[in-house]
């Protein structure tokens, strides 16, 4: 008996952790929130959307993080690991690497792009973001949320990106990412969602392991 066909088996998840975490002082991957790194939080989460391939990008402690993902390898196909070479010039080399990969199918329709440290993210609001993205598929679907209450409402990751946006993600340069080609004018729709929990400093995991606490059931 044929299976039948997964919505999302034209889509493509690209997870970005090759960076160096350097205002950290540690890799965010191996943080452990809830009894599970955050590397394997996201790795869920793009199997549980269902997609055709799952990317990853490393580069700093590459083979111990490989080393994480394979040992649970049983329990969850791997994903297909790309060696960012360049990392330390910036996220633009992983998002790179990841769009030259993806543009090499000509299966893949669209790529959804995450982050590893944005820990407060939910599998409804990918699934938000991919039905956007069924609805206007030409368009970039990116996430609209104030990340601090300092600072002013913006579109950033995650985010859905139409194959033909591909040759664009692949000609980035930096540490900035996709954030210009993210901004509402540029055939970008954004879908709401909550602070996506970022972790950039010591400050922030400690806040992400106070909220944490404060939400486990007791």
């Amino acid at each position: 008996m044929r299976r039948s066909k997964s919505p999302h088996s034209n889509t493509a998840v690209l997870i970005l952790a090759a960076g160096e975490s350097k205002r950290l002082g540690q890799s965010k991957l191996s943080l452990v929130l809830d009894g599970e790194t955050l590397l394997r939080r996201s790795l869920k989460l793009a199997q549980a959307l269902h997609p055709y391939r799952i990317f990853i990008t490393l580069g700093a402690g590459a083979e111990q993080h490989w080393s994480s993902i394979a040992a649970h390898g049983s329990a969850m196909p791997l994903p297909e690991r790309i060696d960012v070479l360049d990392h330390a010039s910036g996220m633009a080399a992983s998002i790179r690497a990841g769009a030259r990969l993806a543009a090499l199918d000509q299966s893949i329709a669209r790529m959804i792009v995450l982050l590893v440290d944005q820990w407060r993210l939910e599998l409804a609001h990918l699934r938000a973001l991919l039905a956007g993205s069924d609805q206007y598929p030409k368009q970039i679907i990116a996430s609209r949320y104030q990340p601090r209450p300092t600072e002013v409402e913006v579109q950033g990751s995650p985010a859905v990106f139409p194959r033909a946006r591909f040759a664009d993600l692949a000609e980035l340069q930096g540490d900035r990412g996709a954030r210009e080609l993210l901004r509402i004018g540029n055939e970008v729709c954004a879908i709401a969602c909550g602070p996506p929990g970022d972790i950039d400093s010591m400050a922030d995991w400690e806040q992400a392991i106070a909220a944490s606490a404060h939400t486990a059931p007791r």
